[in-house]
């Protein structure tokens, strides 16, 4: 890692409405299911954030630190990445909107797969995006 890199870790939070096929090409709501998801999200100086796979967040949690900072540095670190995090993320916001249209997707393949044809399914994100914690990696200085 070249440079310092801040992972977010979100709680993505989803409304599933399910609605039935009434007479009359109307459709009637017949249960609401609150889902949650969660993501991490890497972002790295001077870039815009990326969503990470299972595998890659992983992969990064498993880093082993070559040496500890004082406790004033790291608290000044967090307190920045914080900081950051408290203006408005539209790009938090464009991620949980994806995830939802690709969840109101896997249900209505799912559904059409079983030839359930009188359901449809409509998924809202619940926004803001819940961020649950917050990492700071920084580069190892070799001397």
């Amino acid at each position: 890692m070249a440079t310092r890199t801040t992972l977010q870790l979100l709680r993505l939070r989803s409304q599933i409405v399910v609605q039935e096929h009434e007479a009359g090409r109307r459709f009637r709501q017949v249960k609401s299911i609150l889902a949650e998801e969660y993501i991490c999200v890497e972002a790295r100086a001077g870039s815009s954030c990326q969503v990470l796979s299972v595998a890659d967040a992983l992969w990064r949690f498993a880093w082993k630190p070559r040496s500890n900072l004082p406790d004033a540095r790291k608290r000044q670190l967090l307190g920045r990445a914080i900081a950051e995090l408290q203006e408005p993320t539209p790009e938090f916001e464009r991620v949980a909107r994806l995830r939802a249209m690709a969840v109101q997707d896997e249900h209505q393949r799912v559904g059409l797969g079983a030839r359930i044809r009188r359901l449809r399914y409509r998924v809202v994100p619940a926004l803001p995006v819940d961020i649950v914690g917050v990492f700071v990696f920084l580069p190892a200085f070799r001397f």
